[in-house]
């Protein structure tokens, strides 16, 4: 960053992961900066805010697309604006938001109030941090992650840097100025990948339109078995996976890296056993997209109770039934069919009784696919550039986060032009659901799967 540079002195933290700090910075423990606030409506008719890792906690009417709904928020959490709020069951993985107004939010949440005159967003942005994630998760208490739980005096525990007030509202302001540039890269990258993704799937659909001699229409179980293994409950503790959720699967993508975990620490839902030429279908949050084709892993791998696996029968091409179920068309299908507004979902039973025509020869499948995947390997090459680049941008967004709120950076000097300044146009502060896909597990804060 233009401007930036090193502190012109430092003084040891007493802290391993945090090391030195400028010379004029505190280091004081979180209960010292912010308290517990427990207030509850009592009709719900406040504001009713959600929380998103990408977005932060914003009102529902603003994120339509993917909100929590709730009959009703009557004995709901207050928070007002500046207060801290944080996903008790999600703290150590970095989810804190600042409020930006009073409002109802779930009971769930934790609401920290500064008990001082003190820039809250910069607290926001260093406790989700890669350090600070890291002295949360060893702070949490419970058996297995994702029932993980952050109490309020070991919250209050957490040592973190104290800038002067002054300089806490320059690193947000810098900060802020430069998530703005970040968002707007990543918002035209995602332009880019969608009309790749319009052209790549029009080329599918072509391929995959039924033709009249030659092709078969047959139930989605009879082209595939469904959920063929699972494990079993006798299966040895150290017996170790890679652990497939939603949050690691995009529409034919990985997201991330599935997490590597033994059965004594997986969770109850890590059931769903994974072979090569597996499909996996979300049948939860189906408004995800969650569709990914296992080619080939060379590990033992393992997927959440929240996917249906497909595995092709003796006859069908796993590679063109996978392109099938990837279609807009079949996706559009399983979002459609889904039951329920908060937690959209859709059975297994029902998903299996879907109809799908394929060529009935399986050479002339396996022909198909293969013409499918040469007609598409530019525009999937293209889109995995464009994933990079955002992937890059995202890694340096991070990296430099956390030297700043650390003071490994001095940023007082760094010039913010009226451009960077300017608020972003309504259409650029518009939140975007095909963001918020694909962060995956960490779009909606408030659900667990």
């Amino acid at each position: 960053m233009k401007g930036a540079g090193r502190y012109p002195e430092y003084r040891d933290s007493g802290l391993a992961w945090l090391g030195e700090v400028p010379a004029h910075w505190e280091v004081l423990r979180s209960k010292l900066l912010f308290r517990e606030i427990d207030r509850r409506s009592d009709d719900g008719s406040e504001t009713h805010l959600s929380m998103s890792q990408l977005h932060g906690l914003v009102p529902n009417s603003q994120v339509e697309s993917w909100r929590m709904v709730s009959e009703s928020y009557a004995g709901g959490k207050l928070c007002e604006e500046d207060d801290l709020v944080l996903n008790r069951l999600k703290a150590h993985l970095g989810v804190f938001a600042r409020a930006p107004m009073a409002g109802v939010i779930s009971p769930d949440y934790t609401v920290f109030r500064k008990r001082a005159e003190l820039e809250t967003a910069y607290f926001e942005y260093t406790y989700k941090t890669p350090q600070l994630k890291a002295e949360l998760r060893k702070a949490v208490r419970g058996i297995v992650e994702g029932f993980w739980r952050l109490y309020t005096d070991d919250f209050g525990d957490i040592r973190v840097p104290v800038p002067p007030l002054d300089e806490q509202r320059r690193i947000v302001a810098v900060l802020d100025a430069h998530d703005a540039k970040v968002r707007r890269f990543v918002r035209a990258k995602r332009r880019m990948i969608g009309v790749l993704e319009e052209r790549k799937q029009s080329l599918i659909a072509h391929y995959l339109q039924p033709q009249k001699d030659g092709w078969t229409e047959k139930r989605l179980k009879d082209w595939a078995v469904v959920n063929a293994c699972d494990l079993p409950e006798n299966t040895p503790f150290d017996f170790e996976f890679d652990y497939f959720d939603i949050g690691c699967i995009g529409t034919g993508r990985l997201l991330e890296r599935p997490t590597r975990l033994s059965f004594e620490e997986a969770p109850s839902r890590a059931r769903r056993v994974l072979s090569a030429g597996d499909v996996l279908v979300s049948t939860v949050r189906t408004y995800l997209r969650a569709v990914y084709f296992l080619e080939h892993w060379p590990e033992p791998a393992v997927a959440s109770t929240g996917f249906a696996v497909l595995s092709a029968r003796p006859g069908t091409s796993a590679r063109l039934l996978a392109r099938a179920i990837m279609s807009k068309e079949f996706t559009d299908r399983v979002t459609r069919e889904s039951i329920g507004v908060a937690y959209p979902a859709i059975s297994e039973t029902r998903l299996s009784r879907f109809k799908l025509a394929l060529p009935s020869d399986h050479g002339t499948q396996q022909d198909l696919a293969a013409r499918i995947d040469s007609e598409t390997a530019e525009i999937d090459a293209a889109i995995a550039r464009i994933e990079r680049e955002i992937a890059l941008v995202r890694e340096y967004r991070e990296r430099l986060v956390a030297d700043v709120v650390t003071g490994k950076l001095d940023v007082r000097s760094v010039q913010l032009d009226d451009k960077t300044l300017s608020v972003e146009s309504d259409e650029d502060a518009l939140l975007d659901a095909e963001d918020d896909e694909d962060e995956g597990d960490a779009i909606h804060a408030d659900a667990a799967e």
